[in-house]
């Protein structure tokens, strides 16, 4: 089990109308996470390359935004992890075993090909979080695809339960993997959080 949890990018873009809005459901998830003993989330690429809305990056909204307080907080969010710590790529370059894993099953998602956060989600065994951008994305569970070969050379097909959130109540389905964390947490020393400030603003 690991300390982490992994982002998913298929829950991207968000709507123009109600961006603000979903970003705040977001940050008060990555909070209670925090709180669960999940400090860090790993993302497939750079968050601020990530398209927030069609055809726009996230670097490219924060530079649109006009409000300066609103401004301040996404970027302490991308720049200085002022919720969580944001690690890339999912799996890392010394992380061989993982690398085997990923390059020896192929996952699918509604039948098409994906190796980013829902994929990395079951290679890890710990949570997948999504923007709440469709009702696709508000459930507990998804339900995605291993196909991997068998010893006699055939593709064996799984189907995989993963464990989601896209709001803070969705956590509630997971009270024994927290639980499995928290006893494994106290195993070992905490991290420092010296100058690490909580985003209130948007848990308002």
């Amino acid at each position: 089990m690991v300390n982490f949890s992994v982002f998913n990018e298929l829950s991207l873009p968000l709507d123009v109308n109600t961006v603000k809005e979903k970003l705040g459901i977001f940050f008060k998830l990555l909070t209670q996470l925090k709180n669960q003993n999940l400090n860090t989330i790993r993302t497939s690429d750079d968050f601020k390359n990530y398209q927030i809305l069609k055809n726009i990056t996230f670097q490219q909204f924060l530079g649109q935004q006009k409000d300066k307080d609103f401004k301040t907080k996404l970027t302490g969010f991308v720049v200085n992890s002022t919720i969580v710590e944001i690690n890339s790529p999912i799996i890392q370059e010394n992380e061989g075993t993982q690398i085997e894993t990923q390059q020896t099953n192929e996952y699918f998602y509604k039948d098409t090909t994906t190796n980013g956060g829902l994929a990395c989600c079951d290679i890890w065994n710990t949570i997948a979080i999504s923007f709440d951008s469709s009702s696709e994305w508000d459930k507990g569970n998804i339900s995605i695809e291993r196909n991997a070969l068998d010893e006699n050379g055939n593709i064996a097909k799984t189907s995989v339960e993963i464990k989601h959130a896209s709001k803070a109540d969705h956590l509630q389905s997971h009270t024994d993997f927290f639980n499995v964390l928290k006893k494994k947490s106290t195993k070992v020393l905490p991290k420092r959080t010296c100058g690490i400030k909580e985003m209130n603003f948007f848990l308002k």
